[in-house]
């Protein structure tokens, strides 16, 4: 890549994380007002939310597979994905992150919807679990040097599988009425 190609990664990178940002909060900030206007619930206009951000996900993917088979110099060879290894690695990373993300979401909305916290309460119960990743990963790290990395992943999903399982069971839990 030239050096004139290379001046323009850095702005075009952070004009595309602008529209990512604003996109969210655009979505985040009007739902509350179309759920007024339309009388409708939350649960209703999930499909809102979700279906905006597959569309700028899958634009946005589009756009950058198809950069990098053009480029002379790509960041990412396309050619590394006909290795099993890398795109089992891949789908395993990102199924880690999917549910992660969407563990995260569901959660915070149960602490405030289902449990009645407010939006810095919700917070602070899930900063637990972001101090459980600055602790872990460089255990981890340090592991995957010594045995490898497939027994961590599985052993990692398995462990947030459980975790999630557990949840379930304590929300499908009738509550006891308080005072």
């Amino acid at each position: 890549m030239n050096a004139k190609k290379r001046t323009w990664v850095v702005p075009l990178t952070g004009i595309g994380s602008l529209l990512a940002a604003l996109d969210t909060l655009v979505v985040a900030s009007a739902l509350s007002t179309i759920r007024v206007d339309l009388h409708a619930s939350v649960a209703q206009l999930e499909w809102t939310v979700n279906a905006c951000s597959l569309s700028f996900a899958v634009l946005l993917m589009t756009a950058a597979a198809l950069g990098e088979r053009r480029a002379s110099e790509p960041m990412l060879p396309l050619g590394f994905f006909r290795s099993r290894a890398f795109s089992a690695g891949n789908a395993a990373i990102f199924c880690v992150f999917a549910s992660l993300f969407s563990a995260v979401f569901f959660f915070a909305q149960q602490l405030q919807t289902g449990l009645g916290y407010d939006a810095l309460d919700a917070g602070l119960r899930l900063l637990p679990w972001t101090g459980t990743f600055l602790v872990v990963a460089p255990i981890a790290g340090a592991l995957a040097d010594r045995i490898g990395e497939r027994p961590l992943m599985v052993c990692g999903l398995l462990v947030q599988a459980g975790g999630m399982a557990w949840i379930a069971l304590i929300a499908a839990r009738p509550r006891e009425p308080t005072a």
